[in-house]
């Protein structure tokens, strides 16, 4: 009775593999940023710039879908936030930074930035963190509404 050899079987498997290993494209790495625990200055640094909100999840409905459509926020280097319906600027006004210790039970308490809006109604937002290309922030509220952005290229082309 003769035995089969398993090396030419395990050269073909090893072959197989190493082709189709390197079939398809390349995913881009995916970072992840928590921002919720981190000094005031990072969360600021990390915000600055122009980012469009794409939609919300929440509110009194926890699986609310909320749609936006160009809809933008710019955060400045001056502690102001600026938001925009397409080109035109509907709020500009000064962000209030405070903390608070709701939500976060891995953390003392989360800086909330606060700002009011053209009709003074306040705002208060937590900057949850940025995930993959995505900025998550939310009310500071029970019923929160957790939005999604992503930032606006700087570079024309």
């Amino acid at each position: 009775m003769k035995t089969p050899t398993i090396g030419p079987t395990l050269f073909f498997f090893v072959l197989l593999t190493v082709i189709f290993s390197n079939c398809g494209e390349k995913e881009k790495p995916r970072s992840t940023i928590t921002l919720y625990n981190q000094p005031l200055s990072v969360i600021q640094d990390t915000l600055e710039g122009k980012w469009e909100l794409h939609y919300g999840i929440g509110g009194i409905c926890a699986t609310c879908y909320h749609e936006y459509g160009n809809q933008f926020l710019e955060f400045t280097n001056n502690e102001r936030i600026r938001s925009y319906s397409g080109t035109e600027l509907k709020l500009d006004t000064t962000l209030i930074w405070y903390k608070d210790k709701w939500g976060y039970p891995d953390a003392d308490s989360a800086y909330v930035m606060k700002y009011f809006d053209s009709l003074g109604y306040p705002n208060d937002f937590m900057v949850e963190g940025i995930y993959s290309d995505t900025l998550i922030i939310h009310t500071n509220a029970s019923d929160a509404v957790f939005y999604r952005l992503t930032k606006v290229s700087d570079d024309p082309q």
